[in-house]
């Protein structure tokens, strides 16, 4: 809607030397249309219980994917995003669209946790880890966190705290990470805010054998 907004009065106003960043802005509409269209297919395709369709992937990319493609909503809605993610690259087998899934949802979600805050504290920030045989991604916002209550029942099926929500988001999240061999979990940050984090192995090949999940009391 912004790059509409925009190109249509670039249009009416026919300014000149300004086509090629309409050309930019359409082309971006355009790949951002394409994303969303395989994401949609493949957790179609999840939801049908077709396996994940495994490649190799760098998790720093696709979260710098992932933020890209959620940009000018993160404007929309004034929250600046930091990024803190290994120099080397985090490399795995997985499914990308799935994956990205995933993170996307997270990032909205943790937009949402926001909308009752001041502008200057709406910072989401992701921090991604490669260590040994897993790589671990964190989302944290900075709003109110959750409830005792409520953390038990983040991850069913149709438990939501949004008015307009299904509640079908987490539930499906953690059945991809699950079906990745991973895990996924969260806490309230003791600065404020929640964190939603994500493990998967490092692997190299399909028949690597899967790192043994940490007990609750390791991953603290």
């Amino acid at each position: 809607d912004v790059y509409k907004r925009q190109c249509q009065n670039f249009l009416i106003s026919n300014s000149a030397g300004q086509m090629q960043q309409i050309m930019g802005w359409t082309q971006e509409i355009s790949d951002q249309a394409r994303r969303a269209g395989e994401i949609i297919k493949r957790l179609g395709s999840f939801v049908r219980k077709s396996p994940p369709f495994r490649s190799a992937l760098d998790m720093n990319e696709l979260v710098v994917d992932s933020v890209k493609l959620l940009e000018f909503e993160a404007r929309r809605q004034e929250v600046h995003i930091d990024l803190d993610l290994p120099e080397s690259p985090a490399m795995t087998l997985a499914d990308r669209v799935q994956i990205q899934q995933v993170l996307v949802n997270l990032i909205r979600n943790a937009f949402d946790a926001m909308q009752e805050a001041g502008t200057e504290e709406r910072r989401v920030s992701i921090l991604g880890k490669n260590v040994g045989k897993k790589i671990t991604i964190h989302v944290r916002d900075r709003g109110d966190g959750f409830s005792n209550e409520n953390a038990a029942q983040l991850f069913e099926t149709f438990f939501t705290t949004k008015e307009e929500g299904m509640g079908m988001g987490l539930a499906i999240s953690r059945s991809i990470i699950e079906a990745h061999d991973g895990r996924l979990w969260a806490e309230n940050h003791p600065d404020g805010g929640a964190v939603f984090s994500f493990e998967i192995p490092v692997r190299k090949k399909l028949t690597e054998p899967v790192w043994q999940r940490p007990s609750s009391e390791e991953s603290q």
